[in-house]
């Protein structure tokens, strides 16, 4: 799971245990699901299992709160944490999407929820969906978790959005079904516990244009975590990894190897501010 000429303590791991969901496959509404803690085990888990003593970890979006418990809650075995996309809580749009998902996934019908258990598909995922209806669903999830306003003037931004519908529509799941079954449900339920991080060299950075974790919602994550420094990229959005992949990864790297940060794509910030404790 190294990368070529990174620092012996500084391992990269993504803790993002898929393909499990963090609602158990056919599931029904209201039965037990994982929870942050139980992601963040298993992440842990997968590196004892290779043998991974001290590992870098790197959380973008709704695997943010995973590296950031993963640091949190084990400082001697992390080296360095990266979140990208980071906020408190979920803002009233997704908020109301995720609450919308809950309900669709509440609503599909007995058939489906038995031919889930016996296929391992997820409630919702009907062997036949309406195709209109379930493009619409999905250009809405799409909206909501991308900047369709930045879009239209940045080619990438608009690029890494249709790859997301693309795969939305193509799988025969209800798109916000599958969303909250893949952790989003869970983004109600504390994503940012308390208590902040120490002891742990961290990276906190966003696009510029994310609406659906702003710069405001990054820095109050950043300002939790004691040795921390903020980075907007420019001319990029919530899946700023898929927009500007070689920047993502480069930006990485010069953190990973305590290289300069700033560079024309980007801002820079060290975190000077004494952290907000909740």
């Amino acid at each position: 799971m190294g990368a070529p000429g990174t620092p012996p303590r500084a391992t990269p791991s993504t803790p993002d245990p898929r393909p499990a969901p963090a609602r158990s496959p056919g599931a029904l509404p209201g039965t037990e699901s994982l929870t942050w803690d139980d992601l963040t085990d298993a992440a842990l888990h997968a590196a004892d299992h290779l043998g991974i003593e001290h590992f870098a970890v790197l959380g973008v979006s709704s695997g943010f709160p995973i590296a950031y418990r993963l640091a949190q809650q084990h400082p001697d075995r992390i080296s360095d944490l990266m979140l990208f996309g980071a906020a408190p809580r979920p803002g009233p749009r997704l908020t109301a999407l995720i609450h919308e998902g809950l309900r669709r996934e509440t609503d599909s019908e007995p058939p489906d929820r038995d031919r889930g258990r016996a296929t391992g598909a997820v409630p919702g995922a009907g062997s036949a969906p309406d195709p209109r209806s379930h493009r619409e669903v999905a250009e809405r999830l799409v909206s909501v978790l991308t900047n369709p306003q930045a879009s239209r003037h940045c080619l990438m931004i608009r690029a890494a959005a249709r790859v997301m519908l693309t795969q939305l529509t193509a799988s025969p799941q209800d798109p916000l079904v599958r969303y909250i079954a893949d952790r989003g449900h869970l983004l109600l339920t504390t994503p940012l516990p308390p208590g902040g991080v120490r002891s742990v060299r961290a990276l906190v950075g966003v696009g510029e244009h994310d609406t659906v974790t702003p710069v405001d919602n990054n820095r109050a994550v950043d300002a939790t975590i004691d040795d921390a420094t903020f980075i907007v990229m420019k001319n990029a959005d919530h899946l700023l990894h898929m927009e500007r992949d070689a920047d993502f990864a480069d930006v990485i790297t010069r953190f990973l190897h305590h290289r300069p940060l700033t560079t024309p794509d980007t801002v820079t910030t060290p975190s000077n501010t004494p952290p907000t404790r909740s």
